[in-house]
């Protein structure tokens, strides 16, 4: 019997945004309590460094809060166009970072924040691409963005599954309702019996 390994085409865009939420949350945490060798890297004067840092990161920290809010929304489409819209975000953060370096003289080689947010906006369009069901490269074109697509896989299963437990609640409620109904009636047969046997002896009685 074969077994079969999840691949990327069943990640859970929920599991994106919690992950994504964990770690932003402790980034912000070394952004707004930063350790030393962090704030010296920064060609600033110490009250800017710092001042820098704790607007980073409570960037970083609004940014965890809003992956915590995607991560809640239970229709996997939605979901899935939400991931989207937050990669974009985050390309477009990465590449005014990267313009402002270039403008005020370059890279030093102790530039860490472009290339780790670089890394992350590849590894959100990598996640959008093959998540909640989407194959790699299925999730691709700019009509997506704005217009209602023909419902995706992951969407028809979703849906399906819907139906399926409203079928089983269905089926649950009707089968409570039949044992209810069984033992009432079992309940009335009962009664019915006892009071014909005590009829029975009352007449019988002399």
């Amino acid at each position: 019997m074969k077994t079969s390994i999840p691949g990327p085409d069943v990640i859970d865009t929920r599991v994106v945004f919690r992950a994504y939420a964990g770690l932003a949350g402790l980034a912000a945490l070394l952004l707004l309590l930063p350790p030393s060798s962090l704030a010296t890297t920064l060609a600033l004067d110490p009250a800017a460094r710092l001042t820098l840092l704790r607007l980073a990161g409570a960037a970083v920290l609004a940014a965890a809060c809003t992956a915590v809010g995607f991560a809640s929304i239970e229709e996997a489409h939605s979901r899935h166009r939400a991931l989207l819209w937050f990669a974009i975000g985050h390309l477009a953060v990465t590449v005014t970072l990267f313009a402002a370096i270039m403008a005020h003289g370059g890279r030093d080689g102790r530039d860490i924040g472009w290339p780790t947010l670089l890394a992350v906006t590849v590894l959100l369009f990598y996640f959008w691409s093959t998540g909640d069901g989407h194959r790699a490269g299925e999730s691709l074109g700019f009509t997506k963005l704005f217009s209602a697509s023909r419902p995706s896989t992951a969407r028809l299963r979703s849906a399906y599954e819907e139906r399926i437990r409203e079928a089983a609640g269905q089926e649950e409620r009707h089968r409570l309702a039949r044992e209810l109904h069984d033992s009432i009636k079992q309940q009335l047969f009962a009664m019915q019996t006892a009071a014909a046997t005590a009829q029975a002896r009352f007449d019988g009685d002399p």
